[in-house]
């Protein structure tokens, strides 16, 4: 039996409702699990610089969920990365306009202590104010204070905490320039282990890869509309074409019973002028139409 940190952090790794381990890395967790017949153990941790202090001091065995860093790589022995995700810019509605990390220079930039983004952008844009904050709650709530300009952090992660309602005047400013490579890493003197589980995760398909991503980011992030847009706006539009088929349905109608009816009417007429109103027989003018008729027929 290994023990594993658990760092709370949707997608990922989080407990869910039953207190049950849940997310990717826990589904990843459970491919090994099942295929090696291992149980990993999990420890809580609530912040990412205590899971990671944890397992520098040997007191747990795995980290399933964590990004290699030219820092950390001095250290910590991972496998092949099993995950990729995107990261984006994050910053509150109606403020400065921002396209790519260089529109952060001088701005107060928030990132969570301790994680591999913190690493990359200070090797990367050495001229962003950074400010550290515990975890993402913190960090959306020093971004709406006003407390920093900026935070920026998995797309994943943001948009599940906009799920939740947590988000009031923040927006997706931009994506960031890094796609984090999160892979498993083991403590030392567990170097078997680490090749074990990279053969192991080698071994995976890729519509199981997929569908463990599927199961977790494909509703979640979302692109398009939802449903409560499509509804507030379709319906309305959806509503007006209806009518106006059905005024012109009802104008077509109309009109064909209109021409009917004048047909109907001229036939009659028509009746009426060539017979006679009470025997219903032909008239002198149709008498007269045809004698002359024949008349005209008969001349040499």
């Amino acid at each position: 039996e290994f023990r594993r940190v658990l760092f709370r952090s949707y997608p990922y790794d989080f407990t869910d409702e039953k207190g049950q381990f849940s997310g990717i890395s826990a589904d990843y967790i459970r491919y090994l699990s099942t295929t090696l017949n291992i149980n990993f153990s999990p420890v809580y941790e609530s912040k990412w610089v205590d899971s990671l202090q944890l397992f520098k001091q040997g007191k747990v065995d795995v980290m399933s969920a964590i990004i290699a860093t030219e820092e950390r790589q001095k250290i910590i022995q991972f496998s092949k990365p099993y995950f990729r995700v995107p990261t984006a810019i994050f910053t509150r509605k109606n403020s400065f306009y921002v396209d790519n990390m260089e529109d952060l220079y001088g701005k107060k930039l928030g990132i969570i202590r301790g994680f591999a983004l913190l690493e990359f952008v200070k090797k990367d844009y050495p001229n962003i104010n950074i400010v550290l904050v515990d975890s993402i709650i913190e960090g959306i709530e020093s971004l709406e204070s006003g407390k920093i300009d900026a935070y920026i952090g998995s797309l994943a992660v943001v948009n599940y905490e906009n799920e939740k309602g947590v988000l009031k005047n923040t927006k997706l400013a931009a994506y960031a320039p890094y796609r984090l490579e999160i892979s498993m890493a083991t403590r030392k003197g567990l170097e078997p282990l680490a090749s074990i589980i990279n053969k192991t995760l080698n071994k995976m398909s890729e519509k199981q890869k997929a569908s463990i991503a599927n199961d977790w980011l494909a509703v979640r992030i979302e692109t398009g509309l939802d449903l409560k847009t499509i509804f507030k706006w379709g319906l309305p539009i959806l509503a007006v074409f209806l009518l106006i088929i059905i005024i012109i349905l009802l104008f077509n109608k109309k009109l064909q019973l209109q021409i009917n009816q004048r047909l109907k009417a001229e036939k009659k007429l028509q009746h009426l002028a060539s017979h006679d109103s009470l025997t219903d027989l032909y008239n002198w003018r149709s008498f007269e139409s045809l004698f002359h008729t024949t008349t005209l027929n008969t001349k040499p």
